[in-house]
């Protein structure tokens, strides 16, 4: 019954087969079920017997057994099954499945290079040129993939076709996806593979000049926050400590080629040319002397490839023509500073503040400068930046945007996808307070009052967009405080009880404690009365958290120090209580079991403990955040 099973199974993918090549059905079914059960001896052998196997599709995507051999990295399967292909008909080896994927994409996404090798050694020299549904190379594959070494070998194969004019496509066609015009460096940043970007720099150096579908240039796409270390501020305490402590190697060119990188030199210029109509700035080209970092390991070191050359201004001409940069794309982009404010980007911003002034006028397709950028996004590090560079004029700060919104309406809006790095709602509400204030404090007399085109000045605009934000920690705070309120009114009851009974007894005589003298008796009774006096504390500041009226002003230092007093005290009356109780408890039994009961003490610490390190994270910002600027602020003028 279970063969019978088997065989109704199998053969329903026959039919399928015979869709795709002449084989017989059984034969078919023997192909597909030992290839699936990866007997790839036997998927050999019947490649040996019956050619007509070499084309035949057994996967779902329409891909042959030497795709499936490829994808698993069977080396030998893959030696053998290429060899076969080989003797009858090398057309086979180019067989695209539905994906448009032939086996060397497959090689060359999987990143092995033997593979790669026994495929192009035995293929048609045109293989190397086929592209995908996505109008990929393998050259290109390899490229997103991060892997070097099918790379370097695939970059070695497309230069020897090139140059001996096996094909008709030039070495450069190889590195372009067809589909949106991006080129194999676009990939290696976009993917984060920057030590394989270094290399592709001086292997293919016009590559740094071109531009895709989109206008981008290579450059546009390294102003991205995961490159550098800046945009670490918003990570928490612990992951910034962690982030700055990774070790990148140090990069080292490989010698693989004599290609020139000439064109390079020339990746600037064309990233500043490209901002479009609206670029303010006037930069020239002596000025490039270190206009890249050249000490931040793997992805620093491929901006200091990229323009670290001090260019002359006659070899800046061979990128002012219009097959470089399509004019009808040149007003669509955002220049690389506008994209490295937006980010939070500040190396880029420093560097390019440094040689060229005057980019801190250009502006994005909303008319935005990098000041309004940075004050939108919330970077304090590059709006920091900004305001000790002296560069900025009163011109600058009253600059709007194409809605009339300044600087200080940019810091007053609400920004739903740039939280702050601290916890809890409320604290939210206190960053974005101290930001504005902090913005609005670095902008010259008169501009507070001044309207958008919507009429309403940035004050207006603060409390229309943070309405909710205000509901939101109104309604978290309250929680938190009835929580709380609860637990201390229960402190409090415990600890008034705990003081109006005394261990022991009282003498009859005089009614004084009997263990008065002792110790433990005057550590019971100094714990059992802190603990009531800081658990009404805690009592009297998480009632005056609820009743509060939450008002905008009242989230910037009322409110967060109200919790924190509120959570001090409810810490100390739990501790207190905690004393009390080991204390009292001692008196009952005496030194029988003495060194027995320490143990037992601890344990029962540790329920208070567990509770006290997970509300340690958020004492310690209410701390630091009631106490201290979280933005080092550098004030340009004082009001």
């Amino acid at each position: 019954m279970e063969e019978e099973t088997e065989n109704q199974y199998w053969g329903g993918f026959g039919y399928h087969f015979r869709m795709y090549t002449s084989l017989s059905e059984s034969e078919s079914e023997n192909l597909y079920r030992v290839t699936m059960q990866g007997k790839w001896e036997e998927v050999v052998k019947i490649y040996e017997k019956n050619p007509k196997a070499h084309k035949m599709r057994i996967t779902h995507e329409g891909g042959t057994a030497l795709h499936l051999a490829v994808i698993e990295c069977k080396e030998d399967a893959v030696f053998k099954l290429v060899q076969e292909i080989s003797k009858i008909d090398k057309s086979a080896l180019e067989i695209q499945n539905d994906r448009g994927d032939t086996p060397l994409h497959h090689a060359a996404s999987a990143g092995c290079k033997i593979m790669c090798k026994y495929i192009v050694k035995a293929a048609n020299p045109r293989l190397i040129g086929v592209r995908t549904n996505n109008g990929e190379t393998a050259l290109f594959i390899s490229a997103i993939n991060g892997n070097r070494e099918a790379f370097f070998y695939l970059h070695s194969v497309c230069f020897a076709i090139s140059v001996s004019n096996l094909s008709d496509c030039d070495l450069y066609s190889y590195t372009r996806r067809s589909n949106n015009g991006d080129n194999i460096l676009h990939a290696a940043i976009n993917n984060g593979h920057f030590d394989l970007a270094y290399q592709i720099i001086h292997l293919y150096g016009d590559l740094v000049t071109s531009v895709n579908e989109n206008g981008l240039t290579p450059f546009n796409c390294l102003a991205k926050p995961d490159a550098f270390k800046s945009p670490s501020y918003n990570l928490s305490l612990w992951k910034r400590l962690i982030y700055q402590c990774i070790v990148v190697k140090e990069l080292k060119e490989d010698p693989i080629s004599n290609l020139q990188s000439e064109g390079r030199k020339n990746l600037f210029q064309n990233s500043i040319r490209i901002q479009g109509p609206r670029s303010q700035s006037s930069i020239s080209s002596n000025e490039m002397q270190g206009i890249f970092p050249t000490s931040y390991d793997k992805f620093l070191k491929v901006l200091a490839t990229l323009g670290v050359e001090k260019i002359p201004p006659q070899e800046t001409a061979e990128i002012d023509g219009p097959e470089k940069i399509p004019p009808q794309e040149t007003a669509e982009i955002d220049g690389v500073v506008i994209m490295a404010a937006r980010y939070g980007v500040v190396e880029i911003v420093k560097k390019f503040l440094d040689n060229f002034p005057a980019t801190v006028h250009d502006r994005d397709q909303k008319m935005k400068n990098i000041l309004i950028l940075a004050a939108e996004n919330r970077h304090p590090n590059v709006y920091n930046l900004l305001i000790k560079k002296h560069i900025l004029s009163n011109t600058t700060f009253l600059k709007a945007d194409s809605e009339e919104n300044n600087v200080l309406h940019a810091a007053a809006k609400y920004n739903k996808n740039r939280p702050w790095p601290i916890p809890g709602v409320a604290l939210q509400m206190q960053w974005e307070i101290k930001w504005f204030e902090f913005v609005k404090a670095s902008m010259p007399p008169g501009i507070t009052f001044r309207p958008n085109r919507d009429k309403m000045t940035p004050e207006e605009v603060f409390s229309k967009t943070h309405q909710e934000l205000i509901e939101k920690g109104r309604d978290w705070l309250i929680k938190t405080s009835e929580s709380c309120s609860v637990v201390a009114a229960l402190i409090a009851g415990v600890a008034f009880a705990t003081i109006a009974s005394v261990p022991g007894g009282t003498l009859d005589t005089s009614g004084k404690p009997i263990f008065e003298k002792q110790p433990a008796f005057q550590v019971f009774s100094i714990s059992s009365l802190i603990a009531l006096c800081f658990a009404f504390t805690a009592l009297v500041m998480f009632l005056a958290i609820i009743t509060s009226r939450f008002q905008e002003k009242d989230f910037t230092r009322s409110l967060p120090l109200k919790l924190l007093l509120g959570l001090s005290s409810l810490f100390v009356s739990i501790g207190a209580t905690l004393v009390c109780f080991c204390t009292g408890h001692f008196f009952m039994i005496g030194d029988r079991l003495k060194n027995a009961a320490y143990p037992v003490y601890a344990l029962t610490c540790f329920p208070a403990s567990i509770f006290a390190a997970a509300q340690f994270p958020l004492y310690i910002d209410l701390f630091l955040s009631i106490f201290r600027n979280p933005f080092k602020h550098h004030r340009r003028y004082r009001v």
